[in-house]
C-alpha cells in the first residue's frame, strides 16, 4: 500500500541536496521536527486602505497558529488587493478584473517557487476568491 505525506512538496526542499536552505528555516526559528511537517501558503490579499481587507493579514496569523496547532506550517503571504468600491468610475477601475490574473501569478509563483505542498487563500472579496483557487487549471 502506497501513503503519500502530506508534506509531499516541501520536502524536496527540507530534505533535499541543498542543505544551506535548512540554515535558512532554522533562521526563521524551524526546528528539526519542523522540517518533517508539511507546509501551507497562506495568501493574503493586502491593502489596509480597502474595509474588505483591512484584517486579512491579522486573520492569516490566526490560520498559521491554527496550521501550526494542527502539526503543520502556515506561512503568510501577500496578493495584491484591488477595490471595486474605491476604483470604480475612473482610470483605476482598469485594474480591477486584470487583478485576478495578478492575484493568481503572484499566489502560484510563491507556492510554487517555495514548494509549498497547499494554499490557503483568504477570500475577501468577488477578485481574490476566483484568483486563489488551487490548484490552478492546466
Amino acid at each position: 500500500m502506497m501513503t503519500t505525506s502530506l508534506n509531499w512538496n516541501s520536502r524536496q526542499l527540507t530534505h533535499g541536496w541543498q542543505r544551506g536552505i535548512n540554515a535558512f528555516y532554522y533562521g526563521l526559528g524551524l526546528t528539526d521536527e519542523d522540517l518533517d511537517k508539511a507546509q501551507i501558503g497562506i495568501g493574503v490579499p493586502l491593502l489596509d486602505g480597502n474595509l474588505c481587507n483591512v484584517h486579512a493579514y491579522e486573520l492569516a496569523k490566526q490560520i498559521a497558529q491554527g496550521c501550526r496547532e494542527a502539526g503543520l506550517l502556515g506561512f503568510p503571504f501577500g496578493v495584491p488587493a484591488i477595490s471595486d468600491n474605491i476604483t470604480q468610475g475612473h482610470e483605476g477601475g482598469n485594474a480591477s478584473l486584470p487583478s485576478r490574473n495578478m492575484i493568481a501569478n503572484g499566489a502560484e509563483c510563491v507556492v510554487s517557487a517555495h514548494g509549498y505542498d497547499g494554499l490557503i487563500g483568504l477570500h475577501h472579496c468577488d477578485k481574490n476568491g476566483p484568483a486563489l483557487r488551487w490548484p490552478w487549471p492546466a
